[in-house]
């Protein structure tokens, strides 16, 4: 069994804050917030003090991008090199996805709109094309160039860095810290949707992301081989936003609107997801799964979620009645 410790470029994190701890994965500023006098410091100092000069051009490429990004620090125990090198990599995945939840999620900006993005660096297209346009009726031709992929990264600072904190982020970290095994089911389900969310926030199409949305919802709130997929759905995110009532409708149609455009993209081949719907569906899963996750303690299993959506609702029409009379 061989020990490795992988510093690995994340681009798309603009990091205000020296470190981040997520899960086994703790994420720094830059290679100067590691450790004077350690083997991984030396080669940090090596990296960078490589020139063009030195006509070391895999070198002088692993030093621009190093300088440039954030890194996440990773120590894992395998078999083989391969294999360290793919655990580390699905590590540092899930840990960029609880960061893409929480930071698109609470992102003042909207992260759809600007194209925002956190990856592995060399992973996240952030490129520009690169087209040749002929027009033959006017004889001319034109030389196109333009950003399809990520625009922008996301900043984390201190604020919102405390934001986090207020929204669960030590509680989900620990759950992602755990090993698979040892957590509850209802932990494994939260985490999954997390993981969903995350991946669709990096998505360059939009029905990918919105897919990647209804799935997520599908993870933390219904059991397996569910009949009414939509209305179990809609129940469980009225009961986690305690809704009233008399809105309870229209997040029933909403959520079968979601279906039916889930539908027509998996089955049809038909994409008619615009920003807008992609925004609304963002805001309801993100803060669905967040209460889900403040009460994952208590909630064991989907059997106890489904009667702990039963007890809030009945709770919220009960204090609905009490307001009219």
């Amino acid at each position: 069994m061989l020990k490795r410790r992988f510093y690995t470029a994340i681009s798309g994190l603009d990091m205000k804050i020296d470190r981040l701890q997520v899960g086994n994965v703790t994420f720094v500023r830059s290679h100067s917030q590691i450790p004077e006098d350690t083997l991984a410091q030396k080669a940090f100092s090596k990296l960078m003090a490589t020139t063009p000069d030195d006509l070391n051009l895999f070198e002088c490429m692993l030093k621009d991008k190093f300088t440039k990004c954030a890194i996440a620090v990773i120590d894992v125990e395998a078999d083989d090199e391969k294999t360290a090198e793919e655990v580390s990599e699905d590590e540092i995945e899930k840990a960029l996805n609880v960061l893409r939840f929480y930071l698109a999620g609470l992102s003042e900006n909207d992260p759809f709109f600007y194209k925002m993005f956190i990856g592995i660096e060399g992973i996240t297209n952030t490129g520009l094309t690169a087209t040749v346009i002929i027009d033959d009726d006017n004889q001319k031709f034109f030389f196109s160039s333009s950003r399809k992929g990520a625009h922008r990264g996301y900043e984390l600072d201190s604020t919102k860095y405390q934001k986090m904190l207020d929204f669960h982020f030590e509680r989900v970290s620990a759950i992602l810290a755990t090993p698979e095994d040892s957590r509850s089911q209802m932990e494994n389900s939260i985490l999954t949707s997390i993981i969903f969310f995350g991946s669709g926030m990096n998505e360059r199409l939009l029905r990918n992301t919105f897919v990647s949305f209804v799935i997520a919802l599908e993870s933390c709130l219904l059991r397996r081989c569910e009949k009414d997929k939509s209305g179990n759905i809609a129940n469980g995110m009225c009961a986690m936003l305690q809704i009233k009532p008399e809105y309870r409708r229209a997040i029933h149609e909403k959520v079968e609107s979601y279906y039916d455009i889930r539908s027509d993209i998996v089955h049809e081949g038909v994409d008619n997801v615009v920003e807008g719907m992609v925004f609304e569906i963002c805001y309801l899963t993100f803060n669905t799964i967040m209460r889900l996750v403040a009460h994952s303690k208590e909630i064991k299993d989907k059997d106890e979620l489904r009667k702990k959506i039963r007890e809030e609702l009945k709770e919220i029409n009960r204090k609905t009645k009490a307001q009219c009379t």
